[in-house]
């Protein structure tokens, strides 16, 4: 099944199907994979938890192990096991941690179960897994568990003072971690979360704000960047710090040139991680956005596509804005050139005699002749007639005019896409104009469902037995 725990391992059994006792799992014969390393030039991670580090892996006891990234279990370390009310103590306080706070996922992993809160465990080190105090024998008051236990709110979970001064709090904090070069402070602790008196806080904090969809860091990691940028001339990426579903203390600290290059995909330390860049968008230069999913979404919102396109096989043909999408629908399809229309917007056929149709059917246009003309060409060996497409041929920039600068953009498809509807008409407030404008598209759109059924018929049926005889 798929793990939804960033950066933890790349296995993640179906706990939707699994018994409540864990079932014994093959011993991990490679070390974990873990965050892509930055390049020898770029600032080194913060000394943070690893949760891809092996020197705690048990190769003798598998039974010992995360249920999710493997680690021996122990009271000692960063993982410990987590005491659930649900009693699956199999999986270690660094992956509950990282479902909580990245995922927002208070369920246990084996029966799914939401856990308001949990528990790390306490227990000394070498006490076997069925040996661990249950959920119910530690003593709790509410959000208190009395002096050295710290409690998150955020996450639901109690911790060891030790512990989490230790491993937890550096994870969800916000420490600078590059190296200065100076021998009695090699690495920069600067941490502006836990000056303000609190580890961590949530991507988006309260206060953030949305201005054209971008996003402005604030508060503790907003002095962090500021630092980073004064103090040792390096940034993040914000793309990443909003999106990407790992720890703000695990995400490295860049260059400018680095930024660059990590942006376009071309960042060695993005190296084996199947990381190609944060996409642009071709309109709005030169703003990215964290993945193609992102990027479709602001398209669908922010810009146009062509629907008859997308219709013919020619999938993602956005325009900047619908004067330069109405253009190509004037140069390249059969626009109903009627104010009502043009005012309706989209009022658009694939073909001369669908137009024609809805010109004699709702303007009462040409219905003086009545004749369409139709022209046919039978396809030979020599191939398709000059100006007509091979079907076999994929599409190219070349069969739209134009390019970016002309309005079009054709940007990578999702992996899976699916069609999708144009976000960004405007509302129409007159309660007339509202009514005229949806039955002009109704009536469009009927047409061309109708030219879709007759599509599906055979075109030339085939001979009866009589004709065939004949």
């Amino acid at each position: 099944g798929f793990c939804p725990t960033a950066g933890v391992s790349d296995f993640c059994p179906d706990v939707d199907d699994r018994p409540a006792t864990p079932p014994r799992r093959p011993r991990r014969k490679k070390k974990g994979r873990g965050l892509p390393l930055p390049s020898a030039n770029s600032a080194p991670l913060p000394s943070a938890p690893d949760c891809e580090d092996d020197s705690d892996l048990s190769e003798a006891d598998d039974e010992n192990g995360c249920l999710v990234c493997h680690h021996s279990l122990s009271s000692v370390g960063a993982h410990r096991p987590a005491i659930l009310p649900c009693g699956h103590n199999s999986t270690c306080a660094v992956c509950h941690l990282r479902l909580r706070y990245l995922h927002d996922d208070h369920a246990c992993p084996v029966c799914r179960q939401s856990n308001e809160t949990i528990i790390v465990s306490d227990d000394p080190a070498g006490t076997p897994r069925e040996s661990l105090r249950t959920f119910d024998e530690y003593e709790r008051w509410g959000d208190d568990m009395g002096p050295g236990w710290v409690h998150r709110e955020d996450v639901g979970m109690f911790f060891p003072a030790g512990y989490f001064e230790t491993h937890a709090g550096p994870l969800l904090g916000l420490r600078c971690g590059v190296t200065t070069g100076e021998e009695w402070a090699p690495i920069c602790a600067f941490d502006p979360a836990a000056a303000a008196g609190h580890y961590g806080s949530p991507t988006k904090e309260k206060g953030d704000t949305e201005e054209e969809g971008r996003w402005k860091p604030t508060g503790p990691l907003r002095t962090l960047l500021d630092h980073l940028r004064r103090e040792h001339g390096r940034s993040m990426c914000t793309l990443c710090v909003r999106h990407k579903r790992d720890f703000t203390s695990k995400l490295p600290r860049l260059k400018p040139q680095e930024l660059q290059a990590h942006l376009a995909g071309k960042f060695a330390g993005d190296a084996g991680s199947g990381f190609r860049g944060h996409p642009l968008c071709e309109f709005c230069k030169p703003r990215r956005f964290y993945d193609l999913g992102k990027l479709h979404e602001h398209l669908n919102k922010e810009h146009y596509k062509c629907h008859i396109c997308e219709k013919n096989g020619k999938p993602n043909q956005f325009f900047r804005d619908y004067q330069r999408l109405e253009a190509h629908f004037r140069s390249e399809h059969f626009l109903c050139h009627d104010p009502a229309c043009l005012s309706a917007r989209f009022v658009v056929f694939d073909n001369e005699i669908d137009f024609r149709s809805h010109r004699m059917s709702v303007h009462g246009a040409g219905a003086e002749t009545g004749r369409i003309q139709i022209a046919f060409h039978i396809q030979g060996s020599r191939g398709p007639p000059p100006g007509h497409d091979n079907p076999e041929r994929p599409p190219t920039d070349a069969d739209f005019p134009g390019g970016a600068d002309g309005g079009l953009f054709v940007p990578e498809p999702l992996d899976s896409q699916q069609p999708t509807e144009q976000m960004n008409e405007p509302v129409i407030t007159d309660p007339i104009h509202a009514a005229r404008t949806a039955a002009f598209r109704e009536a469009a759109a009927e047409i061309r469902r109708g030219q879709d059924q007759e599509g599906g018929e055979e075109a030339f049926p085939s001979l009866g037995e009589a004709g065939a005889a004949a």
